[in-house]
């Protein structure tokens, strides 16, 4: 999991830098896009998992033993 968000974290990165880049006219509109696209999947897929993970754990906290 760790693993997985400093992933993320590099691509959100990424998307910044090519917006930037794109702003200063050094990239095409269409690759800063793809890159701000790519970040936002990826971080949506992991609060999904996070999502997921948290309902396994309150389903496995309210079973008897």
């Amino acid at each position: 999991m760790k693993g997985s968000i400093q992933e993320i974290n590099s691509l959100l990165n990424q998307g910044d830098q090519t917006t930037r880049e794109m702003i200063l006219g050094r990239q095409d509109i269409h690759q800063a896009m793809v890159a701000l696209e790519q970040a936002n999947l990826s971080l949506r897929l992991m609060l999904q998992v996070r999502n997921k993970m948290i309902s396994a754990y309150e389903e496995i906290m309210r079973m008897q033993f």
